[in-house]
């Protein structure tokens, strides 16, 4: 009878310790679908942003050869200008 309590109580301890360790586990499984989830919105936010600052250099590098464009019409001005003002230099 000794003997049966005996391992009557081993065999609840082990019950105990497997119900513990699935309460684990199912507490690992929620942790980790929690950080999933977390990180897939994170990866979302990411995304946005990338796509918002790829827009911006988009926007940017067109000004930029916009700019560049004008800069390069100055300058011709400015060189035909002085080609006029030489010219009427030298007939006055």
């Amino acid at each position: 009878m000794r003997i049966m309590k005996k391992r009557i109580t081993e065999m609840e301890k082990m019950c105990t310790r497997l119900q513990d360790e699935v309460d684990q586990g199912r507490s690992e499984g929620l942790e980790r679908s929690i950080m999933d989830e977390d990180s897939g919105q994170a990866l979302k936010t990411l995304h946005r942003q990338t796509s918002t600052l790829e827009g911006q250099n988009q926007e940017l590098v067109l000004r930029s050869e916009d700019r560049e464009t004008r800069i390069r019409e100055f300058e011709t001005s400015e060189e035909d200008a002085r080609a006029e003002l030489e010219r009427l230099r030298l007939h006055n």
